[in-house]
């Protein structure tokens, strides 16, 4: 777990203390508000590859009241840090677990998988998606390798994210087995026997895929780019 900002109150404009990426391309950050007073308060997340040229990536809702909420923000570089702007005050800590996605809202969007029944669904929601389904797939992967994954850029771990996404979407948005939805429910069955015959070494890892095993003194040192950013 990683603070990104401390309980503390806070108010005026400001931003949090930057915090390294370290492999991590994605996070899932939880905003907790314990007392407010005054205006919309509205926190976001930026990232920068250097920790001097920022950008933002992404906001929680607007703060109004006390409460929690959650968040997935990915394509983050090396360092992250919170941004703020509360016109009255606001005691509030965010914590953040760092994660991979391996697969992109734009991937989402490119698949030809999704439906009209998508339509008016948030990026933040389509990325939390595909974030639940990255988890899924490291239940399997676990098994074979040392995550978190390093490098990920593989069609195959790309495409079965998309579609258990889909299908987790379809099911809270009202899915029905006796129509045309059934296709989802099939490709995502045959995306669980291709994970399970991975776990148990009945298939090969997807290709190009690089992992967080501790190098062995002596042996070839691999080098790859930075890994591509969600």
């Amino acid at each position: 777990m990683t603070t990104l900002l401390p309980l503390a109150t806070y108010s005026a404009s400001g931003t949090g203390a930057s915090a390294e990426t370290g492999v991590y391309r994605a996070l899932r950050g939880s905003l907790s508000v314990t007392a407010f007073s005054g205006g919309a308060a509205t926190f976001s997340l930026e990232t920068s590859a250097d920790g001097i040229a920022w950008r933002t990536v992404g906001a929680w809702d607007a703060v109004t009241e006390e409460g929690e909420s959650a968040r997935v923000f990915g394509g983050l570089s090396t360092y992250v840090r919170v941004a703020y702007t509360v016109p009255g005050s606001a005691e509030v800590a965010i914590e953040a677990d760092l994660v991979q996605v391996y697969a992109s809202v734009a991937d989402f969007g490119a698949s030809g998988l999704q439906t009209g029944a998508f339509e008016g669904i948030p990026a933040s929601q389509i990325l939390a998606a595909l974030e639940g389904a990255s988890r899924l797939i490291d239940d399997y992967l676990a098994a074979r390798v040392t995550l978190p994954l390093v490098v990920f850029a593989n069609a195959s771990l790309r495409r079965a994210t998309v579609i258990i996404a889909v299908y987790d979407l379809l099911s809270t948005i009202g899915f029905n087995p006796e129509g045309g939805d059934e296709n989802f429910r099939l490709r995502y069955l045959d995306i669980i026997k291709w994970l399970e015959a991975i776990r148990d070494g009945k298939a090969p890892l997807p290709g190009g895929i690089v992992d967080t095993t501790p190098a062995i003194e002596g042996s070839p040192e691999v080098l790859s780019d930075e890994a591509r950013g969600w």
